[in-house]
């Protein structure tokens, strides 16, 4: 896998011209970066099967634990608000690594 970040990508994937033509959109990630680290959602976008299937069966060094990251992010205030959504999605299986699930 080839990390890397090209300048000129949207990261904003609920831009309009994203919405409105995604298979454009992800057809450019995947012809010019296959593996593109999104700022906006804090977040790796792969676009390569091979790549999907790597990371997705490797739970040591890649993590589906979204609601950590986004805790870290937020402030005491704002967690406090939102914690009854954190308590819901943190148990839903596709936010956990195993053997948590």
């Amino acid at each position: 896998m080839n990390f890397s970040n090209t300048v000129g990508l949207s990261d904003d994937l609920m831009e309009q011209g994203v919405i409105a033509n995604p298979h454009k959109y992800y057809k450019n990630l995947r012809e010019t970066e296959p593996v593109h680290w999104n700022d906006r959602w804090g977040g790796w976008i792969l676009t390569a099967y091979d790549d999907c299937v790597q990371v997705l069966r490797d739970s040591k060094n890649f993590s589906s634990d979204r609601m950590a990251y986004l805790a870290k992010e937020l402030s005491y205030k704002e967690r406090e608000n939102i914690s009854p959504i954190f308590d819901v999605l943190s148990r839903w299986m596709v936010f956990m690594d195993p053997p948590a699930y």
